[in-house]
């Protein structure tokens, strides 16, 4: 278990993005809160530019049949995609990555992936 919160989407100010960061703490278990909230107005349109890169992307993934597609939580927020989970090994995080990358409108990827491996987990 992991253990581990990532805050994504948008708020219209500082304050609210503070807020979010102590409600996650106020969980308990929560060992680290990752904080991507973005402070930023979003329409519709961008809402469902952000739902189709996720589902672009989670549609590659589950075709790949070297990628552990159920290890990775996948989130779009204004053309950023932003990735947490566990990677079997740098190989197929590299891909997952590369999806991503590869998909029309993203314009950042963040990843938050640790691999099976890391001794942090």
């Amino acid at each position: 278990v992991e253990k581990r919160v990532l805050l994504t989407g948008s708020v219209l100010t500082p304050d609210d993005r503070v807020e979010a960061v102590r409600a996650a703490w106020q969980v308990d278990g929560v060992r680290e809160v990752l904080n991507e909230i973005q402070i930023a107005e979003r329409d519709a349109l961008s809402y469902l530019n952000d739902a189709r890169i996720t589902a672009q992307l989670r549609f590659q993934m589950l075709t790949d049949g070297e990628v552990a597609d159920v290890n990775y939580s996948i989130d779009t927020v204004n053309g950023t995609v932003y990735l947490m989970g566990i990677a079997v090994d740098q190989a197929e995080l590299d891909r997952v990555t590369d999806y991503a990358r590869a998909i029309s409108g993203v314009e950042n990827v963040i990843s938050h992936v640790r691999l099976a491996d890391d001794p942090r987990r």
